[in-house]
């Protein structure tokens, strides 16, 4: 049997959504590889994933093995938090976990997966930082959009 290659890349979740069998399937926006996409699979017969879910906005040091197949998906192995962003994931106040969306959703949509954009991962986890610390998410957001447009021309 062929050996598993793996990376050890910082990233932080954006999304997550269901997969068959009960698995999950996450977007991360990585430093070293911007978006990519990873399984996270369920142990047979249960309907939770083997290990829980990442909450999202939290940045991680996280070892994914490398997609063998063509749907190009990794798979989490294991992972380390940095940053946790409790206040972030339960969405309580609302504000903060909008903007936080609303940036997850820009990266998402308008960067390629696995083309690396370092400075735009440093402006979102500082960004998502200053949220968790109840700075004015509406300034935070247009600060962000201002720097982001700059930088994709």
């Amino acid at each position: 049997m062929p050996e598993t290659k793996t990376t050890l890349l910082t990233a932080i979740p954006l999304a997550k959504f269901e997969a068959k069998s009960g698995s999950h399937v996450l977007s991360f926006f990585t430093r070293e590889q911007g978006q990519i996409r990873a399984i996270v699979r369920t142990a047979q017969g249960k309907k939770k994933p083997s290990s829980p879910l990442l909450p999202l906005f939290s940045t991680y040091q996280i070892l994914f093995a490398q997609p063998r197949k063509a749907d190009g998906l990794y798979e989490l192995k294991e992972r380390e938090t940095i940053t946790g962003r409790p206040k972030l994931n339960s969405g309580t106040p609302l504000e903060p976990w909008a903007a936080a969306s609303v940036l997850s959703e820009l990266l998402l949509r308008t960067t390629e997966k696995e083309d690396p954009h370092p400075y735009l991962f440093s402006m979102l986890d500082k960004a998502l930082d200053c949220m968790e610390n109840d700075h004015s998410p509406a300034i935070l957001l247009t600060a962000f959009l201002v720097k982001f447009l700059e930088h994709m021309g």
